[in-house]
C-alpha cells in the first residue's frame, strides 16, 4: 500500500479516506468469496452424505441375507429422517450464508458509489458497469425476480403473512402499508436455482422417499386395501404429494426469512435522502430550496424515499432532478436528521451536492436560492435550518 502523504509527511486530505475504502473493498471481496466457498463446501458435504447413505440403503435392500419387512422399513425411514434433519440444518446455514452474501454485495456496491461521488469529479465512472446488464452475474447481484415456477409458493407465503398482519393491524392505512412492503419482499426474492433451492429439493426428495416407504410397507391384511397400497401409481402419487408439500413448506420458510431480514435492514437504515445543492454566484455560495408540497409558505430541501436497489446518493440525485429540475453531483455528507411526520418516521442522510445544470422537473415546485445570511428570511422547518448551517460549516472546513 502506498504512503498517502505529502512532502512534509502529513496525510493528504482525502487520501486517508480513500485508502480506508480500498482496504474495506478488499476485505469485503475476500470475505464474500470465503463465504461463497463455505456455503458450497457445506452443500458438497451434505450431498456426499446423502449419496453414501442412499447407496448403503440400496445395497442393504438388494442383499439376500439382509433385513426385510418392518425391520427394513424402520432402517430406511430412520436413515432418511436423519438425512432430512441434517438437510434442514444445512438449509438454515445456507440462508444465513445468503444473508451475509447480500450484505457483502451491498457493502461493495456502496464503496463503488462512494468512489463515484467523492473521487471522480470528472464523472468518468458515471457509466462504468463491471458486469453487462444481461449477464447472469448481474442478474444475481440485482436479486432478479424469481421465475414463475416458484411464484405460487411465494404467494402462499404472502397469504400466510397477510393473515398475521390483519390480526396485528386493524387500521386500514397501516395494513395497506405493510401489505405493499411485504409484496416488495416477495417479488424481490432470489432467482430459482441457488444453493438454497438445491438443498430444498434434496430435502423434498428425502421426504418423498419416506412417504413412499411408509405407504408401500404399510402393514395391512385386507387384500383390497393391500392391492391399492401396493399399486405403483398410488405409491408414486403419495411420493409426489409429499415432495410438493415439503418443497412448498421450505419455500415459505425461505420467503419469510428473507422478508424478515429485509424488514430489519429497512428499520436499521435510512428511509430518506436529502439533497442540499450549492452553487457559486458572484463569489458567494447559494443553496437550493423548494416549496413544501403541503404548506407552500414553507421552504424545504428536496428529499425522497430510498427505493429498492438505490445506493448511497442515488436517491438525492433523483429527487433533486424530479422536484427541482436540477442536475447535481454529490461532493460530501452533511449529516443525519430524524423527525416524525403525520404518517411516518423520517430518518435521512443529507448530501452536499454541486450544481451542474438544469433538467426538466416532473413536479411543480417553486425554487429559491439562498445565501447564508438569508437563511432566517424565509419560513423553514428546524431540521432544514440545521442542515443548511451544517452545510455552511462543512464548506468553510473544506476551504480551510
Amino acid at each position: 500500500m502506498g504512503n498517502a502523504s505529502g512532502k512534509s509527511g502529513t496525510p493528504v486530505p482525502g487520501e486517508a479516506a480513500k485508502e480506508l475504502l480500498l482496504e474495506d473493498f478488499r476485505y469485503f471481496s475476500e470475505s464474500f468469496w470465503r463465504n461463497e466457498q463455505v456455503g458450497e463446501t457445506r452443500v458438497n458435504y451434505f450431498v456426499s452424505l446423502v449419496t453414501a447413505v442412499v447407496a448403503a440403503l440400496v445395497a442393504l435392500m438388494s442383499s439376500q441375507h439382509g433385513p426385510a419387512g418392518q425391520p427394513l422399513k424402520f432402517i430406511v425411514v430412520s436413515a432418511l429422517t436423519a438425512l432430512f434433519c441434517i438437510g434442514l440444518v444445512t438449509l438454515e446455514r445456507i440462508l444465513k450464508r445468503n444473508k451475509a452474501t447480500d450484505q457483502y454485495k451491498r457493502g461493495l456496491d456502496t464503496i463503488r458509489q462512494m468512489f463515484r461521488d467523492f473521487y471522480d469529479p470528472d464523472q468518468r465512472l458515471s457509466s462504468y458497469r463491471p458486469l453487462p446488464e444481461g449477464s447472469a452475474a448481474h442478474g444475481e447481484a440485482k436479486r432478479s425476480t424469481p421465475r414463475k415456477t416458484t411464484q405460487f409458493f411465494r404467494w402462499l407465503a404472502f397469504v400466510t403473512l397477510r393473515n398475521d398482519l390483519c390480526r396485528l393491524h386493524r387500521d386500514s392505512v397501516l395494513l395497506r402499508y405493510h401489505l405493499e412492503k411485504l409484496r416488495d419482499d416477495i417479488s424481490d426474492g432470489r432467482a430459482i436455482g441457488g444453493l438454497a433451492d438445491f438443498v430444498a429439493a434434496i430435502n423434498a426428495l428425502l421426504v418423498a422417499g419416506i412417504a413412499a416407504t411408509v405407504v408401500y410397507c404399510a402393514p395391512l391384511d385386507q387384500s383390497i386395501a393391500m392391492s391399492i397400497i401396493l399399486n405403483p401409481d398410488t405409491v408414486i402419487a403419495c411420493a409426489v404429494l409429499a415432495f410438493l408439500i415439503a418443497w412448498g413448506a421450505q419455500q415459505v420458510r425461505m420467503v419469510r426469512y428473507h422478508a424478515n431480514v429485509a424488514s430489519k435492514v429497512r428499520e436499521s437504515g435510512h428511509t430518506h435522502e436529502f439533497a442540499l445543492v450549492v452553487r457559486e454566484s458572484d463569489g458567494q455560495a447559494e443553496y437550493l430550496l423548494i416549496s413544501d408540497s403541503d404548506r407552500s409558505e414553507f421552504w424545504v430541501l428536496p428529499k425522497g424515499h430510498i427505493e429498492k436497489d438505490e445506493f448511497q446518493g442515488e436517491t438525492a440525485r433523483r429527487e433533486v432532478k424530479e422536484e427541482a429540475g436540477v442536475l447535481a453531483r454529490v461532493i460530501d455528507c452533511v449529516g443525519e436528521v430524524s423527525f416524525k411526520t403525520k404518517t411516518e418516521r423520517v430518518t435521512g442522510q443529507c448530501y452536499l451536492m454541486q450544481f451542474e445544470g438544469e433538467a426538466r422537473a416532473t413536479e411543480s415546485r417553486a425554487r429559491k436560492w439562498l445565501r447564508a445570511d438569508e437563511f432566517t428570511t424565509v419560513q423553514m422547518h428546524p431540521e432544514t435550518l440545521y442542515l443548511l448551517n451544517e452545510a455552511e460549516k462543512l464548506r468553510a472546513m473544506r476551504r480551510g
